[in-house]
């Protein structure tokens, strides 16, 4: 039965139809009764069948969903990187030749970092970085270190440093990567892979590349994909770190047309 101001649920008549089932005969009105329930119950499959299963089905596979990323990105598959590796090509020197090796020496005391954004919940277990040629000398002592990035602020808080790794870092051309404590992180978090190193004379040099500084809408953060600084005078400048600080504001870091290779991974 039904209520006048209802609609009519599936399977149940209104009263026209329920005073010509009370004409009918026992055999008439059973089958009335069963094409009822069966065409609800028809109906609600079709409805399940559009709603549920079909949508379900359409759904890609895990082997279907890219997890791993492609060579141009980086050799290890699972990696995530502040640039894809396939940028560090020659550089053109003044003559437009490509002939400039695309690596970068920080000033000493300068920690140098780059943003790097879980583009999926993941764990972190490893860091790295890449040395470029020979021919450093006086190498007081070298560092990498992982940051934690307030989006709220900018503000950079050290998760974690290696200590001197001055004694590893021997052979150039080469890229590194250091054990860390496991990183539980989430997507969208956001983390700064930092380098830093103490020398007098010539330091050790990072793969980087070559950008285009880019002022970004005011309360981004980070505000660049790139960050440097060596103390808190502001914009970066300061007399140096001889480690790398437990704290960075972002009122005194900088950046620069240098952006440096790290990964997470």
């Amino acid at each position: 039965m039904t209520t006048p101001d209802k609609p009519t649920p599936d399977g149940s008549w209104n009263l026209e139809a329920f005073r010509r089932f009370q004409a009918q005969s026992p055999e008439d009105a059973k089958a009335a009764i069963r094409s009822g329930v069966i065409g609800a119950f028809t109906g609600a499959q079709d409805i399940h069948r559009r709603e549920v299963r079909q949508p379900i089905q359409a759904r890609p596979t895990y082997d279907e969903i890219p997890t791993d990323i492609p060579l141009w990105a980086n050799l290890t598959a699972t990696d995530d990187t502040t640039f894809p590796l396939a940028l560090l090509a020659r550089q053109p020197d003044s003559n437009g030749v490509l002939n400039e090796p695309p690596f970068y020496q920080p000033a000493t005391g300068a920690i140098e970092i780059g943003m790097i954004r879980a583009t999926r919940d993941r764990e972190y277990r490893q860091v790295g970085l890449i040395i470029g040629p020979a021919g450093w000398s006086f190498v007081n002592n070298a560092f990498v270190a992982i940051y934690t990035l307030d989006q709220n602020t900018g503000d950079l808080t050290l998760f974690w440093d290696s200590g001197d790794i001055k004694p590893v870092l021997n052979a150039a051309s080469t890229q590194y990567r250091f054990d860390i404590p496991t990183i539980n992180a989430r997507q969208g978090d956001i983390f700064g892979v930092g380098f830093l190193a103490n020398y007098f004379g010539i330091g050790y040099k990072l793969a980087t590349v070559a950008r285009w500084v880019i002022n970004q809408p005011w309360g981004t953060q980070p505000g660049q994909p790139y960050y440097w600084s060596r103390g808190t005078n502001g914009n970066g400048e300061g007399p140096g770190y001889s480690a790398p600080p437990p704290f960075i504001s972002a009122a005194n870091c900088g950046t620069n047309y240098w952006w440096p290779w790290f990964l997470l991974g």
